[in-house]
């Protein structure tokens, strides 16, 4: 038997993430953008209007197609340039700002807490809701594509990882708050 090669990043890549990840200015940068995308950029695009991946509690098919008429032709392109190219870069951003939150508070020695388990629990719901986003904005793209012959499987796929997005969300958000207190 040959041995097996463990695919592993090297520690020094991950220390100097690590350094970038939890730096201020990197926190503040990734704060602004968020607040940028959320408060004028996607509202710009989207008119106004609700899109699917912000109904947190999911979406069945009628409801899917109720928000989509309600777009108009262009509102539907605007939100497929919206879902396709901005919001590629948005979970990057907010799972750098996410990742950085928890390495800089789980790594404070004066907060009495480090649990690896919990850090790392919060590290998978992070990297998980940018994952179930990437899935979310995928089938929505296909939906707008072929809008008005939507595949009802899509919806429902589009919608599971919408709420899962959202839950994992939830959950880092939550984690993340009881280190900031602790």
């Amino acid at each position: 038997m040959g041995s097996q090669k463990k695919c592993q990043i090297p520690l020094e890549l991950l220390t100097a993430m690590k350094k970038i990840l939890i730096h201020k200015k990197v926190l503040l940068f990734n704060s602004m953008m968020i607040i940028l995308a959320l408060g004028f950029i996607f509202p710009h695009y989207t008119q106004d209007l609700i899109t699917l991946d912000m109904l947190f509690q999911g979406y069945n098919t009628s409801e899917a197609i109720r928000v989509l008429e309600s777009f108009g032709v262009q509102g539907r392109l605007n939100y497929f340039f919206v879902s396709r190219y901005l919001d590629s870069v948005m979970p990057l951003i907010y799972t750098s700002l996410l990742l950085g939150l928890i390495l800089r508070l789980s790594s404070n020695p004066n907060a009495g807490f480090n649990s690896k388990l919990y850090q790392n629990t919060l590290i998978i719901f992070s990297l998980s809701s940018a994952l179930f986003d990437y899935a979310e904005n995928y089938l929505i793209c296909q939906i707008l594509v072929s809008y008005p012959h939507v595949s009802v499987q899509d919806i429902e796929w589009a919608s599971m990882f919408t709420i899962s997005k959202w839950l994992c969300l939830v959950m880092t958000t939550a984690g993340i708050a009881t280190l900031a207190l602790l």
